[in-house]
């Protein structure tokens, strides 16, 4: 999609485009389970961005979040309490419950009168987000044991150079101790 941002006053027009990155798909359309709402089938897709640069997770033009979708509105981005981890500042994706957009139409107030996201204390949402929140810490655990395991690498690595170096020194020690000597 493109959107066109026209200065009135000046009479210029610039596009806004939203390029996504080069990315890794995670989640693929998984269905979540609600408990107190075994008719709505919200599903869940989260890619892992490639790049170097981390998304922006806050703000108004933040690049990386869980877009919250219902039939054609966008409500709000979010990581569900992640926002802040740096093991999920990669993660971008899209959750669709099209029944926010149903029971928002029948007079049930989830969206915040404000628009400016869901109602946090609606039932939906809790169980919504509740649902949601378990996939992202899932792959956020992931995430953090990779980098775990990466660092022991590389301190296993490191620790082995300077032994190998070590042994080096002593060995050169050695031979000059014992050339002295006779």
């Amino acid at each position: 999609r493109t959107i066109v941002l026209r200065d009135l006053r000046g009479g210029s027009a610039d596009d806004l485009r939203y390029q996504s990155p080069e990315s890794e798909l995670i989640v693929d359309n998984v269905e979540l389970t609600l408990p107190s709402y075994l008719d709505v089938r919200p599903k869940l897709t989260i890619r892992r961005a490639m790049g170097a640069d981390v998304l922006s997770q806050s703000g108004s033009s933040r690049t990386g979040g869980i877009l919250i979708v219902s039939r054609r509105t966008y409500h709000e981005a979010t990581l569900f309490g992640f926002d802040e981890d740096p093991h999920a500042a990669r993660l971008y994706g899209e959750l669709r419950c099209d029944e926010i957009y149903d029971r928002q139409a029948a007079g049930e107030p989830i969206v915040d009168k404000n628009r400016e996201g869901l109602r946090k204390n609606h039932p939906l949402t809790k169980e919504l987000f509740d649902a949601a929140r378990r996939v992202v810490a899932g792959i956020v655990a992931e995430e953090r044991e990779k980098e775990k395991q990466k660092q022991r690498k590389l301190e296993h690595e490191s620790t082995l150079r300077r032994f190998r170096e070590a042994i080096k020194s002593l060995n050169e020690i050695a031979r000059r101790e014992l050339q002295l000597g006779g």
